[in-house]
C-alpha cells in the first residue's frame, strides 16, 4: 500500500477511546481528521483538541515563514512557549528515531509510572504523558494480552525473532523485563551479570519456541519415522540419566514410540516398514548392551 493511500485509510477510519484495540497513535489520526474535514472537535477529549491546536497555530506560522529564517526560529519558539510538553511530543513522534523507539518500549514497562520512567529516561513527566496519550496510548492496555500479542508485538511473534528489528526487540525487552534491563540493553555495549543473565534466558525460550514449532510443523512419512523415533529417545536418555530410569524401562519407551510413530506413516508399504522395524530393533539391542545409537548410520 502506498504512503498516500495509507493516510487516506487513516483519515476515513473511525477512531473509538474506548475501543480495546484502538491503534497506539489513534489521538494523532483523529487530530488529522478533524483538520483535513475542518470538524469542531467539541465532541473529541482534551487531548485531541490539544493537538488540533496545536497543530493549527503550527500551520499558521510556517505559512508566515520560509524553513531556516530567523522568522521561523522565532514561531518556533512561541510554539514551545504556548505548548510546551505537546511540542516536545509532536517533535519526539515527527523524528523517526532511536530516541523515539527508546521512549515507545520504555512505556511497555507494566510496573513503572509515567513519573518513574520519566526520572529514568531523563525527560519531563508532562511531555511522557503528553507522548503518551496521543502517540502511543498503552498504558491502560498492558495486561491486555491479545493487544499486545496480536498488535503491538505481532512482528517479534510472527517472525519468531526480532533481532534485525530493534524497535520490536527493545518494546518485547520493556514488557518483560522493565525499563532498567532495556536502557542497560541499549545504553552499553559490555552488558553486565544481571543483564547477560536476563538475555541469555530470552534466547534459549526463544530458540526453544522454535524448535517445538518446527517439530510440530515437520510431516512424518515412511522416509523420516526412525528418525523421528530416534530423536525422542535420545532426549528421553537425557532425562533418564536424571531419573535413574533403567535400561528396561528405556527399551520399553522405545518400542511404544516406534509403534506410534509406524501408525502415523502415511506411506505403510511392506518394504518401509520393514526397514523401520529392522532400524528399531538393532538400536533396541544397542540400547540393551549400552552402547550408543548411530544416528548418522544408513
Amino acid at each position: 500500500m502506498s504512503s498516500h493511500l495509507q493516510i487516506a485509510s487513516k483519515i476515513d477510519k473511525i477512531y473509538d477511546g474506548e475501543d480495546d484495540f484502538r491503534d497506539t497513535d489513534w489521538r494523532y489520526w483523529r487530530a488529522q481528521q478533524v483538520r483535513e474535514t475542518k470538524q469542531n472537535c467539541t465532541y473529541d477529549d482534551k487531548w485531541v483538541c490539544r493537538l488540533v491546536k496545536y497543530y493549527t497555530a503550527r500551520d499558521e506560522y510556517w505559512k508566515a515563514s520560509a524553513p531556516g529564517t530567523s522568522a521561523r526560529q522565532r514561531y518556533n519558539r512561541k510554539l514551545r512557549t504556548r505548548f510546551n510538553d505537546i511540542h516536545a511530543a509532536v517533535n519526539l513522534y515527527e523524528n523517526d528515531n532511536r530516541a523515539k523507539m527508546l521512549t515507545e518500549a520504555a512505556l511497555m514497562d507494566p510496573k513503572r509510572s509515567i513519573a518513574d520512567l520519566a526520572a529514568r529516561l531523563g525527560c519531563s513527566g508532562q511531555m511522557l504523558q503528553a507522548y503518551e496519550s496521543l502517540f502511543f496510548d498503552i498504558r491502560t492496555r498492558l495486561r491486555n494480552v491479545l493487544f499486545i500479542k496480536g498488535t503491538v508485538l505481532h512482528v517479534l511473534i510472527a517472525k519468531g525473532s526480532a533481532a534485525a528489528d530493534i524497535d520490536q526487540l527493545w518494546k518485547a525487552m520493556g514488557f518483560a523485563y522493565g525499563v532498567d534491563i532495556l536502557l542497560s540493553y541499549a545504553d552499553t555495549t559490555c552488558l553486565d551479570p544481571d543483564v547477560y543473565a536476563l538475555l541469555d534466558n530470552m534466547l534459549k525460550s526463544m530458540s526453544a519456541r522454535r524448535s517445538i514449532a518446527s517439530v510440530i510443523a515437520r510431516p512424518i512419512s515412511g522416509f523420516n519415522a526412525h528418525e523421528v523415533v530416534q530423536e525422542h529417545v535420545m532426549l528421553r536418555g537425557k532425562d533418564d540419566e536424571v531419573t535413574g530410569n533403567s535400561a528396561e524401562d528405556q527399551r520399553n519407551v522405545f518400542k511404544q514410540v516406534m509403534m506410534s510413530q509406524l501408525s502415523l506413516v502415511g506411506d505403510l508399504t511392506g518394504e518401509n516398514v520393514d526397514k523401520v522395524e529392522a532400524r528399531a530393533m538393532a538400536d533396541i539391542k544397542a540400547l540393551a548392551e549400552g552402547k550408543v545409537i548411530d544416528t548418522e548410520a544408513e
